[in-house]
């Protein structure tokens, strides 16, 4: 079964976007600190996605996805944040970014359903 790792500093948010997810067959972990989702990652192996706020850290952004990167390359990682953080992440084939407006919450879940549910 994927797992689906939901971290945004809101919880409303991150209650919108797991219930997005509800009806697929996945794991879906929403409240996990930073330092859970790195410990996660070395215990279970691979997380297909990682939805994240880069707010939501207490570690410089870039300097946690180079951790995670490092443990899990294969794992799809969503930067779902306001525009003015789109400029400071490299995107590559598993790093993307999904602005935060209006549609983004289905954004992301369509996103996540081409890629994890094909």
């Amino acid at each position: 079964m994927k797992t689906i790792i939901i971290t945004d500093k809101n919880p409303h948010i991150r209650m919108l976007i797991s219930r997005e997810f509800e009806g697929l067959n996945c794991n879906i972990e929403k409240d996990f600190s930073q330092d859970e989702i790195i410990e996660n990652l070395k215990k279970t192996g691979p997380v297909y996605t990682i939805i994240l706020d880069p707010e939501a850290l207490t570690v410089n952004p870039l300097i946690f996805l180079k951790k995670i990167i490092q443990i899990s390359p294969e794992t799809i990682v969503i930067i779902h944040a306001y525009d003015e953080w789109r400029d400071i992440f490299y995107l590559t084939e598993n790093l993307f970014f999904i602005e935060k407006n209006g549609e983004s919450i289905e954004n992301v879940k369509r996103f996540v359903q081409s890629k994890a549910f094909m």
